[in-house]
């Protein structure tokens, strides 16, 4: 019968960064700063603008046929999502549910995927450039509508046709 070895593995990068946890205090003001900041949504929109600019970059490399591949085009959605629930902007995190989910389950980018990616930053554009934060608002529920169901007839689509 075989004996089983023992393997005392060295972590380097626990030995690089050290070990430990975080400081009470640090955490408190960590917690305190992220309740600040859910109280103005127009700290949202420092954030929202590096994805915007994003997803206007893929949008030009789309229509100039370079290739783009789905994690590119869905990071900017994904840190949307996120941040505008955090940041106090859940109409971003209304709209962009239905289409990230959608992303997050294609392989291929194509041209009804392009065309929801362009109605998803237009929508998102339209709601950072009017400052509307409320996911309860009539509009932000009409967009959130008909992009669900843009979601639905895409899935309904590719799912009969793969």
């Amino acid at each position: 019968m075989a004996k089983a070895r023992i393997f005392d593995v060295e972590n380097k990068l626990k030995q690089k960064v050290g070990g430990g946890g975080f400081l009470p205090m640090s955490i408190q003001r960590a917690q305190e700063r992220i309740e600040e900041c859910q109280s103005t949504p127009k700290l949202f929109a420092e954030i929202a603008e590096k994805c915007i600019h994003d997803m206007r970059r893929n949008i030009f490399l789309l229509e100039h046929d370079k290739p783009l591949n789905m994690r590119m085009l869905r990071a900017p959605i994904l840190d949307l999502k996120a941040n505008g629930h955090m940041f106090g902007y859940k109409s971003v995190t209304m709209v962009c549910s239905d289409v990230l989910e959608l992303m997050q389950k294609s392989r291929d980018v194509n041209a009804d995927l392009v065309d929801l990616y362009k109605i998803i930053y237009n929508t998102i554009k339209l709601l950072l450039d009017g400052e509307i934060a409320n996911d309860g608002d009539a509009m932000v529920k009409a967009f959130h509508h008909e992009i669900a169901l843009a979601c639905e007839r895409y899935k309904k689509k590719y799912r009969a046709a793969g």
